[in-house]
């Protein structure tokens, strides 16, 4: 049994762990026990840390890995996945001045590398269906593996210093003020988005596809006017839920 620092963070209860295999993985146990909305997990470390489609994230000692429980449906967690991404850029934008951008769906870049990530998932079996939302922010590079060289980056340039406990409670603070409001953040999460606009490669129907993404739908899906296969061919818009997007740079390459 793993043994937690109990906190409170407006009003909701919190746990936090010396470490934890996935924060995510608590507070859905911790959902499934009962947790009321706004109740947080954090951790000082992670040892199997999960991004979207099964990814693994790093979670070196030093960075921010919180996860939140709300009191939402299944078909909220598009629109939750979006609120989580403003509510780390106003955080860090709030507390240190720190511009952030969003990369569809859940990557906060700065400087062109990600500097954090976002994963909901849901609980719907419950009698009440619950979603957790996993938050995980680089404070600093420091403890980041170099296979990360190029594509992780981090709010500070060396040691940090916003700690993760401050800038946890800022981020839980601007999640549960957003969440009553839903949608009304995706104006802003359509500024800060830096796929909009772009030429963008994707699955599709089985082959890699390409197009320009136009906009991104108040339930947080993507909406791509695909490039054709063949001249005189009509283009097709179509609408992504969820899956890989990379986004085409001005030399070319798409990351």
């Amino acid at each position: 049994m793993q043994t937690f620092e109990p906190l409170t963070f407006h009003h909701s209860p919190a746990r936090l762990y010396e470490q934890a295999d996935s924060t995510n993985r608590l507070a859905l146990e911790w959902a499934r026990e009962g947790a009321p909305h706004g109740a947080l997990v954090m951790a000082k470390t992670q040892l199997s840390g999960r991004g979207r489609t099964g990814r693994g994230f790093e979670s070196p000692p030093g960075g921010l890995y919180m996860s939140v429980v709300l009191d939402a449906p299944a078909d909220k967690i598009g629109q939750i996945t979006t609120l989580a991404g403003v509510a780390v850029c106003r955080a860090a934008d709030s507390l240190r001045g720190i511009p952030l951008r969003i990369k569809w769906v859940n990557d906060c870049m700065k400087d062109g590398l990600k500097a954090g990530g976002i994963l909901a998932e849901g609980l719907m079996q419950l009698e009440k269906p619950k979603t957790v939302v996993g938050i995980g922010v680089n404070l600093s590079p420091l403890g980041l593996s170099g296979s990360l060289q190029g594509k992780a980056g981090a709010l500070f340039e060396d040691i940090s210093p916003i700690t993760p406990l401050e800038l946890a409670k800022k981020i839980h603070e601007e999640l549960l003020q957003g969440y009553p409001l839903m949608p009304g953040h995706m104006e802003e999460y359509r500024q800060r988005c830096l796929t909009l606009g772009k030429q963008v490669a994707f699955p599709w129907q089985g082959q890699q596809r390409t197009g320009i993404a136009t906009n991104v739908l108040d339930s947080g899906a993507l909406v791509v006017e695909m490039d054709s296969l063949s001249a005189g061919e009509p283009r097709e818009h179509i609408t992504l839920l969820a899956g890989e997007v990379s986004v085409r740079s001005p030399s070319g390459a798409y990351w």
